[in-house]
């Protein structure tokens, strides 16, 4: 008898769940319950805050854990709208976030029943730098005389605290440069400027810089680093200060166009930006059989 009371004390808490999940079944079919609340969870199952951000590099896939509250909901049916679909896409299920493109986009998750809905961001972007571009890989001043060495950071995406770069001469005594990239020529001499990024050791890149007593600047453009500009359409020429007479063959060139400007006007020296971003421009003359160039970075920001 014993036996038979402990083998039911035993089945007992069985019984009794399989008893309440059933009955809870049987109401959920017969009774409608409303969904109250829906969230996106992460890898451990744990619950995303409404707005959280999730970061996706270019390419890469997410796939979304929706849990639909309470457990017992009639309808836990429900749909998911990316609202900026150039930076993401889903798939046709409705459970895989692809990166399409740098930018930040939100995603709604809506319940078919009640309406209930809950946000959140995908951000498409790069963390880590991963390359660094000069406007000239070679330099060449007179002795007292300046240049600049404007650095572009690629992916553009990188995050602010992660873009902080270091310049170094390898010999200061015929070129100094300082922590903005001005480079002043000491000495007759050459040396090697060295960008490298604070953050990642291993991402740099060199300019070579000669410093001579009989060099003149020839062309440069009067204005230093990068141009920040909100005018779509920009004077060249206004910009270009020569030197010397006599000289021929001005050219200008955009050499770092991904933004497409339209450059139907280039050889007046009229440029003009469609899209907001980092443009290189070069110029050159050529004077006494020798090209003489001068280049500049230009960020347009309608």
């Amino acid at each position: 008898m014993k036996k038979i009371v402990v083998i039911l004390l035993l089945i007992l808490p069985f019984v009794l769940v399989y008893s309440i999940s059933f009955t809870g079944k049987v109401l959920a079919k017969y009774t409608h319950i409303s969904v109250e609340r829906i969230v996106l969870l992460d890898d451990d199952a744990e619950e995303y805050e409404d707005g959280t951000v999730i970061k996706l590099g270019k390419g890469e896939e997410y796939t979304l854990r929706v849990k639909v509250f309470p457990d017992l909901a009639s309808n836990k049916d429900f749909t998911v709208s990316i609202l900026e679909k150039d930076v993401c896409e889903i798939d046709k299920e409705g459970l895989i976030v692809k990166a399409l493109d740098y930018g930040t986009s939100e995603v709604v998750l809506t319940a078919k029943d009640n309406k209930v809905t809950y946000s959140f961001f995908i951000r498409v972007t790069d963390d880590d730098i991963q390359a660094i571009e000069t406007n000239v890989t070679e330099l060449t001043l007179g002795i007292g005389r300046e240049g600049n060495i404007v650095p572009t950071i690629y992916p553009i995406t990188t995050l602010q605290e992660n873009r902080n770069l270091i310049f170094t001469s390898d010999a200061p005594n015929i070129a100094k440069v300082n922590a903005n990239g001005k480079v002043t020529g000491v000495a007759a001499g050459e040396t090697w400027i060295t960008i490298r990024s604070d953050y990642k050791e291993d991402v740099f890149t060199k300019v070579k810089v000669t410093v001579s007593a009989d060099v003149i600047d020839v062309i440069t453009f009067n204005v230093n680093g990068v141009y920040q500009t909100s005018q779509a359409m920009l004077d060249l020429k206004s910009m270009t200060e020569i030197t010397v007479e006599n000289y021929t063959d001005l050219t200008y060139k955009v050499t770092s166009n991904t933004s497409n400007a339209d450059l139907s006007r280039i050889g007046e020296g009229i440029v003009t930006f469609h899209k907001n971003g980092m443009y290189k421009i070069e110029v050159s003359v050529k004077h006494e059989g020798q090209i003489h160039t001068a280049s500049l970075m230009v960020f347009f920001r309608s």
